[in-house]
């Protein structure tokens, strides 16, 4: 993931700014397909190469065809492009980078590339290479969210990362007129004298009586909603 979300490697293998080809089509009327660079390098030289291989690393022969199997073909690479689609460099800048040379600013290099928003993203399915003549679809057994159940966040098992104040950490963005509540309507407020939630969130330190903000809780239960 550091290497892919490198708005370096986005820049040698090209798919920095990748858009899909929903959105060339009905923006810019033209049939442009998102950039297969990277979605066949990944593939050729940063994993599973070129060849089917045995377990003594010999290449893996087709007994009709005498020929090497494949591990990818072309149809994979198209496939694969379009999961690197719209991704792009927008962190801020930062004091701490030293440059050989006068360019008026600094670009940041060194934060990982984000998904600003779906605009321009592939957001239709994608499947996954063939494993023993069976081919899935990338995020299988991974449930909708239209098939979870009502007030799923309520339920065991619902996960929470504690992001402090920023709404950058781990390449997660909102957007601006949403980190201003104040310019709309003010965001949800758990109630710390009656809500379930906020006593998971919270984890009270026994001694002093401050809450403990651990990185993740998981729910280690259904709760209500309330408070």
């Amino acid at each position: 993931k550091s290497v892919a979300f490198n708005p370096l490697m986005a820049e040698m293998l090209t798919f920095k700014g990748s858009k899909s080809l929903a959105y060339q089509v009905e923006r810019n009327g033209v049939l442009l397909y998102p950039d297969e660079n990277f979605a066949r390098e990944i593939m050729q030289l940063f994993s599973i190469g070129l060849f089917m291989l045995n377990e003594d690393g010999t290449k893996v022969v087709d007994e009709s065809t005498g020929e090497h199997i494949p591990t990818y073909t072309n149809s994979d690479v198209v496939n694969f492009s379009r999961g690197w689609t719209n991704f792009v460099d927008r962190q801020d800048q930062r004091d701490n980078i030293e440059a050989e040379w006068d360019l008026g600013f600094v670009p940041n290099a060194l934060e990982p590339m984000e998904l600003p928003t779906s605009e321009g993203r592939d957001v239709f399915p994608k499947t996954e290479l063939k494993v023993n003549e069976k081919r899935g679809y990338i995020g299988d057994n991974v449930p909708r969210c239209d098939a979870l159940p009502p007030k799923a966040w309520l339920k065991k098992g619902a996960t929470y990362h504690f992001r402090e104040d920023s709404q950058s950490l781990m390449g997660k963005k909102d957007p601006d007129w949403w980190a201003n509540p104040d310019d709309w309507t003010p965001r949800m407020v758990l109630d710390p004298n009656t809500s379930s939630l906020y006593a998971k969130l919270c984890n009270k330190d026994e001694v002093t009586n401050q809450c403990d903000f651990r990185s993740t809780v998981v729910l280690d239960e259904d709760i209500p909603c309330d408070g």
